[in-house]
């Protein structure tokens, strides 16, 4: 899988066409663009990702404090059961 990062601080877009063709362009990068642009790629799709900002996922997927899933009492919950299957899920990705 080839991906690349482009810093585009206020360029024009006409200024892209630089860096080659891509198959698919996605807004955004938060954690559903990020893992949209993730699943492109996988299948081998030449993928660009716009984001406003200088990183990535500052806007709402900052409000999980950094926190993937959290696992909190009780523990035999839908919520942590859900929570300890994303947790193995993450590893595979």
């Amino acid at each position: 899988m080839a991906y690349r990062v482009l810093t585009v601080d206020k360029e024009p877009f006409s200024e892209l066409a630089d860096h080659g063709v891509f198959d698919v362009g996605v807004v955004g990068g938060g954690v559903i663009g990020l893992m949209a642009a993730l699943e492109f790629a996988k299948r081998g799709l030449r993928v660009i990702l716009f984001e406003k900002e200088q990183d990535f996922g500052l806007e709402v997927s900052s409000a999980h404090s950094g926190v993937i899933h959290v696992l909190q009492p009780p523990f035999h919950s839908k919520k942590s059961r859900l929570a300890r299957k994303g947790n193995r899920m993450y590893d595979r990705l």
